[in-house]
């Protein structure tokens, strides 16, 4: 539930604050260094800013089942590799993709193996189970 709800806070801070909020300009470096026209950059800050919103909606929404997760441990790892690719210099800063993108990846990972354990009404026991 930790894992869950502390996935949920980093996607919508992300896509909130440095996307949507202050339109920082590394992620504008990182967008232009990755192809995107001049014209743009801003457009491209926004869809990603809702796309990371929108996932934090799909982790509150269908965090009991484990799609989400494995979806987001692969998401993680292709961020990973494309920024490594397209703004190698961004991998050696104080603030890091590679370590948040790891640290995600690794949430991620917890929240998957436990998902499937929780408690839920879809699979409550209305009779005690006959005892063979």
């Amino acid at each position: 539930m930790l894992a869950r709800a502390t996935l949920i806070l980093v996607f919508a801070y992300h896509g909130i604050v440095p996307k949507l909020w202050l339109r920082d300009a590394g992620e504008q470096a990182m967008l232009r260094a990755g192809g995107v026209p001049e014209g743009r950059v801003h457009q491209a800050l926004i869809a990603m800013g809702m796309a990371e919103l929108a996932w934090a909606f799909v982790l509150l929404a269908f965090g009991s089942r484990a799609w989400p997760y494995l979806m987001t441990i692969v998401g993680m790892f292709a961020a990973l590799v494309m920024v490594g690719i397209q703004s190698p210099a961004y991998l050696g800063q104080a603030f890091n993709p590679v370590t948040l993108n790891l640290g995600v990846a690794s949430l991620a990972g917890i929240a998957w193996m436990h998902a499937n354990n929780l408690p839920s009404a879809r699979r409550c026991l209305r009779r005690k189970p006959k005892e063979s």
